[in-house]
């Protein structure tokens, strides 16, 4: 059996190339999380609103207007802009309002390499506890 004595020629610690791996890859994850994780947040707002929405108890008794506006307007003071707010489907079901919120976003990560996100958001409102899930097929445009 052999054994190995411990010197410090043994024990001179990280490369530079070592270094510089390790700081691209801390890098390469603060880049990933900062450009990614806004994108989620957001999501995790369009549905908070989608709760909230469901929640109430006019829900059902709502136009498609009042709950377009209703959910612009939620959008507007959460700092929702831009996809989710060109993406919402209202339809009208024998049990209730269907509404879905279906988008993709692109963001722009290094040189000509994107990141596309799809998110699929649906608060059916026979089910409103069921929310965001979507458990239903598109809804067509009226």
């Amino acid at each position: 059996m052999r054994t190995y004595k411990l010197n410090a020629k043994n024990q001179r610690g990280m490369s530079a190339i070592g270094v510089v791996v390790g700081l691209f890859i801390i890098g390469f994850t603060l880049t990933c999380v900062l450009k990614i994780a806004p994108v989620y947040y957001d999501n995790s707002l369009v549905r908070d609103v989608l709760k909230v929405l469901g929640e109430n108890a006019q829900f059902n008794d709502m136009s498609k207007d009042d709950i377009v506006s209703k959910l612009i307007s939620s959008f507007d003071i959460n700092s929702i802009r831009g996809t989710p707010t060109k993406h919402i489907k209202v339809l009208r079901r024998d049990d209730g309002w269907l509404v879905n919120i279906d988008y993709e976003e692109r963001i722009p990560f290094w040189g000509n390499l994107d990141v596309v996100i799809t998110f699929e958001n649906q608060l059916n409102g026979a089910k409103p506890d069921d929310c965001c899930e979507k458990k239903i097929a598109d809804v067509p445009e009226e």
